[in-house]
């Protein structure tokens, strides 16, 4: 909403990341180097608390990497969001009832983890144990007809798996979805 601009991210060679956007006039810019030194893809997410555009990675050291675009002074730099080295990509999403930022990952035991961000002095919340063996990255999605915010992955057994949290209940405990899949894939609803 800052610039009307349409974003994507990408892992390049060797190890950076990279941005590409459109304008409102439809025109492609370059790809932009984010410098760096991250592995797979990153996940991105728009925060409109604070207009900023959140960018999550796997760091070269094996933990979740953080870099944001301000408005008023443009992208921070790399930060680790320190916690256990993961496999695969983290997921994000943002909660607009909580107006908090999710990240989701799993460790290289193939267990899953969360962080949140929330607006004021709490910050970031350290990583907590969700439980459940994945095999690669989870999806994340929020979903505003049940005001959910659900992660999917593929289990070691390669059938799909679900947790949700909700306001009233917390999380649901994970649930096998069946079928067999390859790597869970999650689009936000609108």
């Amino acid at each position: 909403p800052a610039t009307g601009h349409q974003e994507i991210y990408t892992g390049g060679t060797p190890g950076t990341a990279f941005q590409k956007y459109e304008s409102p006039s439809g025109t492609w810019s370059g790809y932009v180097n984010l410098s760096g030194d991250v592995e797979n893809r990153p996940c991105a997410v728009y925060n409109p608390g604070s207009g900023n555009l959140e960018v999550y990675a796997k760091g070269s050291t094996g933990v979740v990497e953080e870099d944001a675009w301000v408005p008023s002074t443009g992208w921070t730099g790399w930060k680790s969001l320190g916690g256990s080295t993961i496999q695969g990509s983290p997921a994000c999403i943002y909660d607009p009832l909580s107006g908090s930022l999710e990240i989701y990952e799993t460790g290289s035991t193939g267990t899953v983890f969360e962080d949140y961000w929330r607006p004021g002095p709490a910050g970031w919340s350290g990583w907590k144990n969700l439980g459940a063996t994945l095999s690669g990255g989870p999806a994340a999605v929020y979903d505003p007809a049940t005001r959910s915010l659900e992660v999917w992955g593929t289990g070691t057994n390669g059938t799909e798996w679900q947790d949700s949290w909700t306001p009233a209940g917390g999380w649901s405990g994970w649930q096998n979805m069946g079928g067999e899949i390859g790597r869970a894939s999650c689009r936000e609803r609108v």
